[in-house]
């Protein structure tokens, strides 16, 4: 087939790096973004795909408060001078099945990998994360395992590509290259707005679910904020963001966090060049909130219209050298740099 990754037959691509105009696009354009996310979801639910072998891995550190933190992931180790760290979406953990797509492009091309669990994402009660909270990818990159590696790129899914993309506004560790993000929200305040107001809300039912998990097994380790059993009762993102995330990291409230971690207003302190890939039709991360930041000098967006949240077609082609599909096209990239 042609729409296998590596046909050597590369189809027409609904990409473009000027996306049309949601006014433009029908009810049954809009509404295909719940099809090309639902579907890739469910199917590597039942059918998850074979993953190469890989090793726990972890490191420790103390946080502002000085209480021990522990980060903990999946580690392809592939002796190489390069390296690239995934990041995962909102409530999802190194174990979500698009993370297995990232690693198996890595494994493919000889690249060392590691799926990191964001703070608390392993449910071991660690503590939990919020949208800006790239100091630990500093303890990450501290790590024994990066002490060899000569060059590192950052991969971030969904929330996980913020992540990545406000830490290549800070500091920047002089080993990492380039920075890539997929589906992720670049304006917190506004995809917070669009999360909770969607008329179709089993995403957010799904990722608040897991949210409640994380905090309440760190709230079992070490008590602090609000009883797990209010927490259970918050249903909007927003409300959470304000009664969980704010007080937790000293934030003055939700709005004070938004305006100090997101990343949309500091694209131009870019420090690397920066990749980004978005559905037109994405039902999670809406275009409208993504496109007002598309003119930052070091990034690069690219759209499809037959893409989903984390959904996107296997012939997804940025016109770069090597296999179809998002994973292999952002592997491809990183290469150039």
């Amino acid at each position: 087939s042609t729409d296998a990754p590596g046909a050597s037959t590369r189809p027409v691509s609904s990409m473009s790096t000027r996306p049309p105009s949601l006014e433009n696009l029908s009810l049954r354009q809009k509404m295909s973004g719940h099809i090309y996310t639902l579907r890739p979801y469910f199917g590597r639910l039942l059918r998850p795909l074979p993953r190469p072998k890989t090793s726990p891995w972890f490191c420790e550190f103390l946080d502002g408060e000085g209480v021990p933190v522990r980060l903990t992931g999946r580690l392809y180790e592939a002796n190489s001078k390069s390296a690239v760290i995934v990041f995962h979406g909102l409530g999802g953990s190194e174990q979500s099945g698009y993370m297995g797509l990232a690693l198996r492009a890595a494994a493919e091309r000889g690249v060392t990998c590691l799926l990191l669990n964001c703070r608390g994402a392993d449910r071991l009660g660690s503590d939990i994360y919020h949208s800006g909270l790239t100091e630990d990818i500093a303890n990450v990159l501290s790590s024994p395992a990066f002490k060899a590696v000569k060059e590192i790129d950052l991969f971030g899914y969904s929330i996980g590509g913020h992540i990545a993309l406000r830490y290549a506004t800070r500091d920047v560790d002089e080993r990492v290259r380039r920075v890539a993000a997929i589906g992720s929200p670049l304006d917190l305040r506004a995809a917070a707005d669009d999360f909770d107001n969607a008329p179709f809300n089993v995403y957010r039912g799904h990722v608040l679910d897991a949210l409640k998990e994380i905090y309440t097994t760190a709230y079992q380790r070490r008590p602090r904020g609000i009883d797990p059993i209010l927490a259970r009762k918050i249903q909007r993102i927003r409300d959470w963001d304000e009664q969980i995330v704010a007080p937790r990291f000293g934030f003055a409230s939700g709005a004070d966090y938004y305006e100090k971690e997101s990343v949309s207003t500091r694209l131009s302190q870019l420090k690397r060049d920066a990749l980004y890939i978005g559905a037109v039709c994405d039902p999670m991360v809406q275009m409208k909130s993504v496109l007002p930041f598309a003119s930052a000098p070091r990034l690069r967006m690219e759209w499809d219209q037959r893409a989903g949240h984390l959904g996107f077609p296997e012939n997804f082609d940025m016109g770069l050298s090597g296999p179809l599909g998002v994973e292999n096209q952002v592997f491809s990239w990183f290469a150039e740099g």
